[in-house]
């Protein structure tokens, strides 16, 4: 018996024993640091605001490796995913180019689709450090659901009003992903990974799709080789 961890499951493993204080380092390099401590690279794809400098970042004891990179990766305007021994680094996928299709050879062995709540209509970046703050709202998804969703995220790392408008869109446009609740499982599908962009072919709800959840299951005794996939929005 043989068990194991992706990427983002080995951040989630360890600690530092004391704090670690860095001071004027870019969000690349700090995510380059904490990774290393796990033995992990950072492969970065796209995503320019891994580029900007901050004044200070902390890691605790108390804390993770995994708690630090989610932070880094907000304030960076970035997502990540496993990629082997290395965590890749991405900026939100777009619609460009041909996505691979989801049921275009009626190969869905089960789905639930549907519309969902968006996780935000309205985020709130401040920081009380540095008396600042940005919102970034979305009136047509408050217009379509009736109500405003308000989130509200409280960073004293975030050291620049223009920072803060970046981060809060950023939060809004992951928020807007759960405006789809859309989830399959179809014959095992190597070639996707999270945050890829697909296109689902489901008659009326069919369009393009995001990744947002992944499992691969694989019994050889019941020749059975499945992925089920989460799919918000795009």
């Amino acid at each position: 018996t043989m068990e194991g961890t992706d990427a983002l499951g080995l951040l989630a493993l360890w600690r530092p024993s004391e704090s670690l204080v860095w001071q004027e380092r870019t969000v690349h390099w700090l995510l380059d640091e904490v990774c290393a401590r796990v033995g992990l690279a950072v492969l970065r794809v796209g995503a320019p605001g891994l580029d900007v400098t901050l004044p200070a970042f902390s890691l605790h004891p108390h804390q993770t490796a995994l708690t630090a990179v989610q932070g880094l990766l907000r304030l960076g305007c970035a997502v990540a995913r496993p990629a082997g021994a290395a965590l890749q680094v991405l900026a939100l996928p777009g619609s460009a180019g041909t996505l691979p299709a989801l049921g275009a050879r009626g190969e869905i062995r089960e789905g639930q689709l549907g519309p969902g709540l968006p996780g935000a209509t309205l985020v709130r970046v401040s920081s009380a450090t540095w008396g600042l703050w940005a919102d970034a709202e979305a009136s047509a998804e408050e217009q379509a659901a009736g109500l405003r969703l308000m989130r509200t995220l409280e960073d004293n790392r975030v050291h620049t009003a223009a920072l803060a408008k970046e981060v809060a869109g950023h939060a809004l446009a992951l928020a807007r992903l759960s405006t789809r609740a859309d989830s399959v499982t179809v014959p095992l599908r190597p070639d996707l990974e999270l945050w890829d962009a697909v296109r689902l072919v489901a008659g009326a709800v069919a369009g393009p799709r995001t990744v947002v959840a992944l499992e691969e299951l694989a019994q050889p005794a019941l020749n059975r080789f499945e992925t089920r996939l989460g799919l918000g929005a795009l």
